[in-house]
């Protein structure tokens, strides 16, 4: 049986030898000489090996050490919960047949990843009140930040206007990913936890490219999204919700919103210690050329 060759690595010890020439270093280790040694090789403090049996033992007696949300009650969430997942759920995408290809180039061999997506987007759009949905975003706060950049781009405008009320991690991300661009963000007021109508017509003008406001927001209250689009001019209405409350209240889609994003761990993942999860991102079909993410 011939031996299969890398055609990226040296065959030969000349040939090693003259890579290491030409990279300036006289040995492999050399290579590393930067790194200090006792992260090359480092002395693991690790036990004696143990039974399979006996590992689980321990690892169980370690767990029971934290304290879990299952045991206590848990104010940390802001977006992340302990929903009830029906034990049907983990079982039915546990399923071969939707357990194929990550990425769907082939197919023949990834159709349980594109019905799953699709079924996934569907459902979204359902939800949401939109016409297009992708699958997906890395999590609900990146999601509202591909929004804002889409913004920008349908748009040709520079200036975001984010509500008081949403939430701070997203709001955090937001500015990050316009730090070194030519973009203003703008925080709108808030009056007794909802965000105020008047600062946004106050605010608004010919170089708004969105208005970001969540329902229900960061302090649990609904916003008006209906009233709110009736300032937004020329820019667009970007709805963030939960998807759990699109069961209840009227869709961003019902409500006059351009885009739709949100925090998808409700659905039925784990809390997972804290993320992340995945981002819900859906929109007009106008949009969807614009939009990012995968569409199936």
């Amino acid at each position: 049986m011939n031996k299969f060759v890398s055609p990226y690595s040296p065959n030969t010890d000349s040939d090693r030898v003259e890579m290491l020439k030409t990279l300036g270093v006289s040995s492999e280790k050399d290579l590393f000489k930067d790194i200090p040694t006792k992260f090359v090789d480092p002395e693991l403090n690790l036990p004696n090996p143990r039974s399979e049996l006996d590992l689980h033992s321990e690892l169980y007696r370690i767990s029971k050490m934290n304290k879990t949300p299952g045991e206590i009650p848990s104010f940390l969430g802001a977006g992340s919960y302990r929903h009830f997942t029906p034990s049907a759920v983990k079982q039915i995408v546990s399923r071969g047949e939707y357990m194929t290809a990550y990425t769907p180039y082939q197919p023949e061999v990834a159709q349980g990843t594109l019905q799953t997506g699709y079924e996934f987007q569907t459902m979204i759009c359902e939800l949401s009140g939109m016409e297009i949905a992708n699958a997906s975003l890395y999590d609900g706060a990146s999601s509202v930040a591909e929004a804002c950049s889409m913004s920008l781009s349908y748009t040709k405008k520079k200036t975001i206007l984010l509500s008081s009320s949403l939430h701070p991690s997203y709001k955090e991300l937001v500015t990050i990913y316009f730090k070194h661009r030519d973009v203003n963000i703008v925080e709108i007021n808030s009056v007794n936890g909802i965000t105020s109508i008047e600062a946004i017509k106050d605010n608004m003008n010919d170089d708004i490219a969105c208005v970001v406001i969540q329902s229900p927001n960061y302090n649990g209250l609904l916003e008006d999204w209906i009233e709110i689009s009736k300032y937004k001019s020329k820019s667009l209405l970007i709805g963030v919700s939960d998807p759990i409350s699109l069961s209840i209240i009227k869709s961003p889609g019902e409500s006059n919103c351009d885009v739709y994003v949100g925090e998808g761990q409700s659905l039925g993942n784990y809390l997972s210690f804290g993320g992340p999860y995945l981002g819900l991102f859906a929109a007009k079909q106008k949009y969807a050329r614009k939009m990012p993410g995968r569409i199936i």
